[in-house]
């Protein structure tokens, strides 16, 4: 969740280590990675003053189409565009392993998380795809009958520690589920189709659930 770059959080200087790192993972040129997490962090805060290599409202007012900085959480992924040094290149190489979650301090889902994206996490670079593989079991298979999900997190850390043998592990930041989701649904009218994209968030604790946001265009 880029969200989580912002100032709000309790944790920034973790989640610009973890957001530069999955930068570098993804293949972005590690020369940029710094420039772009802190322009992403100039991005979302609510004040006017640049981080050491970002950018804030007197870069995009000399735009020669000038835009104002939102000052504020994203809406969407898309929203990255706008932001200094988010190139085309750059899109196309983080699209499928970022989000964007309507708050701060959310945690990863080792459940769900790609194998890149637990690789960004400190301790455990070079174990993602086995992650995934002891996780998920065959990927092949049709049945989920082999898969093997961490049901706590001392579970996980367990794991982590004896099995991968990582020597320094911070689960901080870190759980076991989801409370947010993306459902995309299709409809068929006629000759066209209608696409609606939303986010709804689960109460882990009463199972309620709530839709956050809902758009036909894509998140």
């Amino acid at each position: 969740n880029v969200n989580n770059l912002s100032k709000t959080g309790t944790d920034l200087p973790a989640q610009r280590v973890q957001f530069a790192a999955l930068l570098e993972i993804l293949g972005v040129d590690k020369n940029i990675s710094p420039a772009l997490t802190d322009s992403l962090i100039d991005w979302l805060d609510k004040d006017d003053i640049s981080e050491p290599q970002g950018a804030e409202f007197d870069y995009y007012i000399g735009l020669d189409r000038p835009y104002r900085t939102a000052n504020g959480l994203m809406a969407s992924p898309s929203e990255l565009r706008l932001v200094k040094g988010f190139t085309d290149e750059v899109m196309r190489k983080i699209k499928d392993e970022v989000c964007v979650i309507p708050r701060v301090n959310t945690p990863i889902n080792v459940n769900t998380a790609s194998s890149k994206v637990l690789e960004s996490i400190a301790g455990l670079k070079g174990h993602g795809d086995r992650i995934v593989k002891d996780r998920d079991g065959d990927p092949k298979a049709d049945t989920v009958e082999d898969d093997a999900p961490f049901e706590r997190m001392t579970e996980f850390t367990s794991y982590v520690t004896n099995t991968l043998r990582v020597p320094t592990y911070n689960p901080k930041g870190l759980q076991t589920f989801s409370e947010y989701f993306l459902l995309e649904s299709r409809t068929q009218l006629g000759t066209g189709d209608v696409k609606l994209f939303s986010i709804i968030y689960r109460d882990q604790n009463n199972a309620t659930t709530k839709l956050i946001r809902q758009t036909s265009g894509e998140l």
